[in-house]
């Protein structure tokens, strides 16, 4: 059964400590099973001169979970196709 919005009980926007700098935005956020759970989109400030250094007390990146994405795709951008053949990809 397909979840909406109302009914994704995780946050859908995510700030996380990783290395992303200027460029990075559309990079998938992999879990610890090797499974795509969602895609960078932004970064703080601190993050802009990741291309230099890193320091994980201040750098975050910030991501969209991946179902909202295709929720979004398919209730705003009346998308089906593409996210039914995203789906089936998973089975």
């Amino acid at each position: 059964m397909r979840q909406g919005f109302r009914e994704i009980s995780k946050s859908m926007v995510r700030s996380n400590k990783s290395s992303g700098n200027g460029g990075n935005s559309g990079s998938p956020v992999i879990n610890r099973n090797a499974e795509i759970v969602g895609l960078i989109f932004d970064g703080n400030i601190f993050s802009l001169g990741g291309d230099f250094g890193y320091d994980p007390r201040q750098n975050r990146s910030v991501s969209v979970d991946s179902r909202a994405l295709l929720e979004g795709f398919r209730t705003v951008y009346h998308l089906e196709r593409i996210v039914d053949e995203i789906e089936s990809a998973r089975r």
